[in-house]
């Protein structure tokens, strides 16, 4: 699923990764108890700090076919779009299962020969869409944050 001969983006520091990033990383399961060492396309949503600690929240990529459809789904399909993804077959990423991982983790658990792990990054209209998605998560957020307020009142 991830296009190994296609030019990958230097991955210099932990630090340089970016929403739009395409990593090549093994996403937890629960058929494999949260841990797995089958390195799968993930993407980076959004990136945060939690007690000076750098963190990336990232979707779990699939084939297009094969994932169940959801509104939190950034497909990747167009053979541009694709390249620069570093993808080589049709990808859906699904931001309703996402995870929060630490950036320091992400070194440890590099799977590709040369260590890194970023493979690709979204352009065009995959882009977009990972915008979108990320104003409703964002929305989404802000609302649970708002009610939890209300309720303390």
């Amino acid at each position: 699923m991830t296009n190994h001969s296609a030019t990958r983006l230097q991955d210099t520091n932990a630090d340089d990764f970016a929403i739009g990033d395409v990593l090549h990383y093994p996403f937890p399961s629960k058929t494999t108890g949260g841990e797995t060492d089958t390195a799968r396309p993930c993407l980076v949503i959004d990136t945060h700090k939690i007690s000076d600690r750098a963190y990336l929240l990232i979707a779990d990529g699939a084939p297009a076919e094969a994932a169940r459809r959801t509104g939190y789904d950034i497909l990747v399909e167009e053979d541009a779009l694709l390249a620069s993804a570093g993808l080589e077959q049709p990808t859906r990423f699904c931001a309703a299962r996402r995870v929060f991982v630490s950036r320091q983790s992400l070194r440890r658990k590099a799977i590709r020969p040369d260590g890194g792990i970023r493979v690709g990054r979204l352009t065009g209209r995959a882009f977009e869409r990972l915008n979108a998605v990320r104003g409703r998560l964002h929305a989404e957020a802000d609302i649970a944050r708002h009610q939890r307020e209300e309720e303390r009142r």
